[in-house]
């Protein structure tokens, strides 16, 4: 067995300590690469039944450029979350989201809610049309 010289020892072990280093540094960064973009609904879950019919749709995203709700352009913050006013129709709604990153990938959310819209109040009883006559008028 030859006994190696304590320079070579280190030099070894620091570009080894390097390279695994410049590894770890490359798998992190293309990561992005590998997972895509996200989207997530955080406000409203999709199968909400709702008593209101204007509600602000809000969310987070990760790895993404742009993202549409319904195909209208939204704004993302620097931190990745979005919100959005959005008013419903009476029953069944479905927003769709999409959320693109820089390598055109796509992730889809599609959000589907209830609105239940209040029961209009009761129609007043109808006047009579029909005049009683009075004693003065049939003499």
């Amino acid at each position: 067995m030859t006994m190696r010289n304590p320079r070579t020892l280190i030099k070894i072990t620091t570009i080894g300590i390097a390279v695994a280093v410049v590894a770890g540094y490359a798998l992190f960064e293309i990561r992005g690469l590998l997972i895509g973009p996200r989207v997530v609904v955080t406000s409203h879950p999709s199968g909400s039944v709702l008593n209101e019919s204007r509600i602000t749709l809000a969310g987070e995203t990760e790895r993404v450029t742009d993202i549409t709700l319904n195909d209208r352009p939204i704004f993302i913050d620097e931190s990745g979350k979005w919100s959005e006013a959005v008013i419903l129709a009476p029953g069944y709604n479905v927003l769709e989201l999409n959320a693109h990153d820089r390598f055109g990938r796509v992730d889809r959310e599609l959000v589907e809610l209830v609105y239940r819209a209040p029961e209009p109040p009761p129609a007043p009883p109808k006047e009579s049309t029909t005049t009683a006559t009075t004693s003065e008028e049939n003499t």
